[in-house]
């Protein structure tokens, strides 16, 4: 993998939600090896576009929640609920119930 391309992943990982610093490293033969023009592939930004932070749909959420209504074991990971009222209440109310809504 060549520098350029770890720079430009690098680029789209600081720019999508949550916004931050990305920690890089690459070998030092990489950093020290001289390339032929031609041999370096261009990565233009509009191919390598940042991802944003967003909601889900109602039809793929549905599936979901049955799935934890259903499981023996339920276990929910969230990324972006903390930031809801609403969803942290959603949360919590089918964590009490056996019926979410």
């Amino acid at each position: 993998m060549l520098a350029k391309e770890v720079l430009r992943r690098a680029q789209t990982v600081m720019q999508s939600d949550p916004r931050g610093p990305a920690y890089l490293m690459l070998p030092r033969e990489v950093l020290a090896e001289d390339w032929p023009e031609d041999r370096v592939r261009s990565h233009a930004g509009v191919q390598h576009q940042p991802v944003a932070a967003s909601g889900v749909s109602d039809d793929a959420l549905e599936p979901i929640v049955q799935g934890l209504l259903q499981a023996q074991r339920p276990l929910l990971i969230t990324a972006y609920a903390g930031r809801n009222a609403q969803a942290v209440a959603a949360i919590d109310a089918c964590a009490s119930s056996t019926r979410c809504t």
